[in-house]
């Protein structure tokens, strides 16, 4: 898996935060690794991860809806997307534009 951008990023002593758009065998993700007190407090656990995978299909029409190729995606999401709800910004992109993606909540 590869970061292809960062959306966001904090790192407090409380949380680390790190939302990004991934690249794994020609198919996109986009994530949000967090770590930290404020992780523990809430889930029990030190690591949590969320993530929305997109399966090769529907990367296709996610690069579409942007009008973006693989040299230029990393460039658009980070002007359009780039902010602290920047996930939820390219959860509702998905959403609108019919792109299906799959949701996992990871608990380490």
């Amino acid at each position: 898996m590869k970061e292809i951008t960062r959306l966001f990023e904090i790192d407090i002593p409380a949380q680390e935060r790190i939302d990004a758009l991934y690249l794994d065998d020609e198919t996109l993700s986009f994530r949000s690794k967090n770590s930290g007190d404020i992780v523990m407090n809430t889930y029990n656990s030190y690591y949590c991860e969320a993530v929305y995978s997109l399966n090769k299909e529907n990367t296709q029409k996610f690069l579409d809806s942007l009008q973006a190729s693989w040299d230029s995606i990393g460039d658009i999401v980070e002007k359009k997307f780039r902010s602290p709800a920047g996930l939820d910004q390219l959860k509702r992109h998905c959403d609108r534009n019919n792109i299906q993606y799959h949701y996992e909540f990871i608990i380490d």
